[in-house]
């Protein structure tokens, strides 16, 4: 609690895991509610959470809504615009869009991006505005409330990285 009040970095590392995990909680129960698994076995039940978790890392299992905190872990690098971050973040992107396509109502653009390889800065800066207006729509619509967005890993922050260890 005294570091916290005293170090924006912990602060920042707090709201950004606070983040992450409700962007990764409220994606995988907006899918179950889009995506109903009743009757669905185990295993492929296993197979689209591992999918879903492909969101934000490499496919795995539900555990993965708890952010690794390492530094060298991926990171949400697909809400930065444009650059090599962005590239990094290509396969977090895409699986997002490969999510979106199994939900009622998916636009046919989103559908389209899917077969596009590569994607250029056009389809990128399309992708990403796309996706995040189907599913904030879609949220709003299905929960009647604004979903907490992923924010950017502290270390992305001038603030985080200027200021010296305490």
């Amino acid at each position: 609690k005294d570091m916290a009040a005293k170090d924006i970095r912990v602060r920042l590392v707090l709201c950004w895991e606070s983040h992450e995990i409700n962007f990764r909680c409220e994606l995988m129960a907006l899918d179950a509610v889009l995506v109903p698994r009743k009757g669905w076995p185990i295993l492929q039940r296993w197979g689209r959470e591992a999918h879903i978790a492909g969101v934000w890392g490499p496919a795995s299992s539900w555990l993965t809504v708890i952010p690794s905190l390492c530094s060298t872990c991926p990171q949400t690098f697909w809400t930065i615009r444009g650059g090599q971050a962005s590239r990094q973040g290509e396969s977090f992107l895409r699986a997002f869009v490969e999510l979106l396509c199994r939900w009622p109502g998916c636009p046919d653009v989103i559908r389209q991006l899917r077969q596009q390889k590569p994607w250029d800065t056009v389809a990128w800066d399309a992708a990403t505005r796309v996706t995040v207006r189907f599913y904030v729509d879609t949220f709003v619509r299905t929960f009647h409330r604004l979903p907490v967005p992923p924010m950017l890993h502290p270390s992305q922050y001038e603030v985080y990285n200027s200021v010296p260890l305490a």
